[in-house]
């Protein structure tokens, strides 16, 4: 298991809305969990190191992604450790000859490399023969072979009943393939060279010796199968065939173009002709590209559109034309003719270029045993052989019971190792289904609990196709909630209709009164703008500039709170832990606390004559609203018991009259927007009882500092008669808490806007499309 710091799910929680470009280092991340062996993690390791040198420097003042990179550095030290160490077991394993798990490709794929091996004449092998009826399978490995692979071997070959085992050494002497077996060997030999041919495709001439002496498959000459088993003279050759393949493309490419672009003869069978010589040529194999682009000319010719000779029946046997008694050559001849047969009737029903060929390659060859030249006549038979294993690869033949028992065997076998690389245990499957569903009870959590289900029962029946396909589902879903969850999120940020609505009622009823009562105010106190546009006694910095740099923090505060809503549905993390952050917003230079305090210095300057500035306030009202509606439910909701409400009206009311605060002699010098803050932060840190405390205490001291002889409800006669500062601080309270108390209620916690709902509708929306599509 890889250290948390360098995983995606990690690193996607730390680097939400912090905006790096981050898509080459996401992507080396999930190679890294993705790889199956020790090699492909080092490389991945490799590119996360390479891709966070990167990040580092293009976000060099980031110190908290110093922070967390130099965490993720020393757990990829520590991983590839680990990984070096795993490589390096594997390798010694796989060079002390330690043998694989039980797997078809044993009796296949794996079994070439040793007879490869065994040609060379230097090693002696362990072997193990199965036999039931007529099917044979033979086991070939390094080492001493268990018992317990006899059930690969029986399955195999489909033995039901009755097979019969069969163990011995396999070395290469004389040019062939020898097996010294402790039984009979009588009959074993063909039986052992059928079932090589079967499992690899490889025409070796086979010898067992027995305890009844030596069987041989009566095979003197050893066809091998170049394909396989290259010697150095071969390899020579090959640069000679890829000149001969290059010349002859571009001989026959005008052609093909010609063809395919009129669309005259059999194009599809001319696609699949030409693409398997050109797989042949890009693999290195140029003999058998040479082929495919010979069948290509063929194809080009007209030959292969229709079967040029009647078909030939598996009863029709070709032998040669003496008028002796057959000799061993003569039987040889006939019998491997024969054995071609039903593969030439395959390919001539199937219109194939190589069976096509047949009757006149094997009229040849009769004719060279007439005249007892068996090499040419077999010569004949291997280059009718090759025709006939193009057309197996162009088009494959029909598979008899047998080879389709094998097949399915291997497929499933295939299928059982990919579900248990993907999963080990059915426990991953409980702790998947409990990270994805929860307990939440929306149509996206019906579904995948019934998906979970089908999924549940495909492991348990051991259908480990349709398993997979369903954990592939399962997969794909996921990946396009959290697409959904993207767009929810960006709902979030978007103004909701209603808020605009209240907005509008607001500048209605009573936004005139409150802006006309603030012009006449700046008027009697002969307040204005100067000449350049900037108001008198105020910080310099225009409307439009001051409202932007309101919405900024504000946004970010919006986006904070609701991502942390999300991150409590989707992993039940608390959301107060977004409350660090948006203090750090608020305590930024040009925060939210230093534009309150601009909000108070234009209200006693009464310079609210700027239209831009009017605008701040009105939209910073607006914000506060949204804020203020969302969070009443939500801090209920949390805090259970505690009398939440009343907190809330504490600190509104004390926000309310902050302006009337003065500190007394003996106070500490703490600031009252101070220890509104602490309040704040208790409430984030879930300490209610410590809040109300200081919030209690804070009235007291408030209500103990209030000078005799408070304004009375005419403000403008107050005005009129010359008040001092507080008579202004109270004319400024409608403005005060329509953007003084914003910090607070975003600080004590906001829930997400209104879009949330229609954005978690569409996620419910998706989820029934998904429904349809599993």
């Amino acid at each position: 298991m890889s250290d948390r710091n360098i995983t995606e799910l990690e690193w996607r929680k730390f680097s939400k809305g912090r905006g790096y470009k981050d898509g080459v280092f996401v992507k080396a991340l999930a190679a890294l969990e993705a790889g199956k062996t020790p090699e492909a993690k080092l490389a991945a390791l490799e590119d996360i190191e390479k891709q966070a040198d990167l990040l580092r420097k293009a976000n060099k003042a980031d110190k908290a992604l110093g922070s967390y990179l130099d965490d993720a550095e020393k757990a990829a030290g520590k991983e590839r450790k680990q990984l070096e160490a795993e490589a390096k077991r594997t390798a010694s394993q796989s060079s002390s000859g330690e043998e694989e798990e039980d797997s078809p490709a044993l009796l296949t794929s794996k079994l070439v490399p040793l007879l490869r091996e065994l040609k060379k004449g230097e090693a002696t092998m362990h072997a193990m023969i199965c036999t039931a009826g007529k099917g044979t399978a033979v086991l070939v490995m390094r080492r001493a072979i268990a018992p317990a692979r006899r059930e690969m071997l029986a399955e195999a070959i489909d033995a039901k009943g009755g097979a019969k085992y069969v163990a011995g050494e396999c070395r290469y002497e004389n040019q062939a393939l020898t097996f010294i077996v402790q039984g009979a060997a009588a009959g074993m030999a063909k039986r052992l060279r059928q079932a090589l041919y079967d499992q690899t495709d490889l025409r070796l001439k086979v010898v067992v010796r027995g305890e009844d002496g030596e069987d041989n498959d009566g095979d003197d000459d050893d066809d091998g199968d170049a394909p396989h088993f290259e010697s150095s003279e071969s390899e020579e050759q090959e640069s000679s065939e890829k000149a001969q393949y290059l010349a002859q493309l571009r001989e026959l490419a005008p052609k093909i173009d010609g063809a395919l672009r009129g669309q005259t003869g059999d194009v599809g069978k001319l696609k699949a002709v030409f693409g398997f010589a050109q797989g042949k040529a890009k693999d290195g194999l140029y003999a058998a590209a040479l082929q495919g682009l010979d069948a290509v000319a063929k194809l080009l010719a007209g030959e292969g559109t229709a079967p040029l000779v009647p078909p030939l029946t598996p009863t029709t046997t070709v032998k040669p034309e003496t008028s002796s008694p057959p000799s061993r050559e003569s039987r040889e001849f006939t019998e491997r003719v024969n054995e071609m047969l039903p593969r030439i009737k395959d390919g001539l029903a199937l219109g194939l270029a190589g069976a096509n060929g047949a009757k006149l390659k094997l009229s040849e060859a009769a004719a060279f045993t007439r005249k007892q030249e068996w090499q040419a006549a077999h010569d004949l038979l291997d280059q009718l052989d090759k025709d006939l294993a193009l057309d197996r690869m162009v088009m494959p033949p029909t598979l008899s019971p047998e080879e389709v028992k094998r097949k399915e065997f291997a497929r499933k076998q295939e299928l059982t190792e990919r579900w248990r690389q993907t999963v080990p245990e059915e426990r991953h499957l409980v702790s998947m289904e409990g990270q994805m569903v929860g307990r939440a009870d929306t149509p996206l959590a019906k579904l995948l609990e019934r998906t979970f289900a089908q999924l549940r029962k495909a492991n348990q029946d051991r259908d480990f196709e349709a398993a997979l396909r369903i954990f592939g589902s399962i997969q794909a879903l996921g990946g396009s909630v959290e697409a959904v969850r993207a767009e929810a999120r960006r709902m979030m940020d978007m103004e909701s209709p209603s808020y605009k609505e209240g907005a509008e009622e607001f500048l209605r009823d009573q936004g005139p009164e409150w802006i006309e009562q603030l012009r006449r105010q700046a008027a009697e106190d002969g307040y204005g703008l100067t000449s350049d546009g900037m108001v008198r006694y105020a910080l310099p910095v225009s409307g439009d500039e001051w409202k932007r740099g309101a919405l900024a923090p504000l946004n970010t505060i919006g986006r904070l709170v609701n991502e942390a809503e999300v991150l409590s549905r989707e992993n039940g993390e608390d959301p107060f832990a977004v409350l660090p952050l948006i203090h750090e917003i608020l305590s930024e230079q040009y925060s939210l606390i230093q534009l309150v305090e601009r909000v108070r210095q234009y209200a006693l300057d009464g310079s609210f004559t700027d239209r831009g500035h009017e605008e701040a306030a009105i939209t910073i009202y607006e914000l506060r609203n949204e804020f203020s509606e969302a969070i009443q439910p939500f801090l209920l909701m949390q805090a259970g018991d505690v009398d939440v409400e009343q907190l809330l009206r504490s600190i509104d009311e004390l926000a309310a009259t902050l302006m009337d605060y003065a500190p007394s002699e003996d106070g500490d010098g703490t600031t009252p927007l101070e220890q509104l803050q602490q309040a704040i932060k208790d409430i984030g840190s879930r300490k209610f009882g410590a809040a109300g405390t200081l919030l209690k205490s804070l009235r007291l001291e408030i209500e103990r500092s209030r000078p005799e002889g408070e304004p009375g409800e005419n403000l403008n006669d107050q005005i009129a008669s010359g008040g001092d500062i507080r008579v202004r601080n109270l004319v400024a309270e409608k403005l005060f808490r329509a953007a003084g108390d914003l910090d607070i209620l975003a600080a004590r916690e906001g829930l997400p806007f209104d879009g949330v709902l229609s954005a978690f509708q569409k996620l419910d929306q998706a989820a029934k499309d998904f429904e349809k599509i599993l």
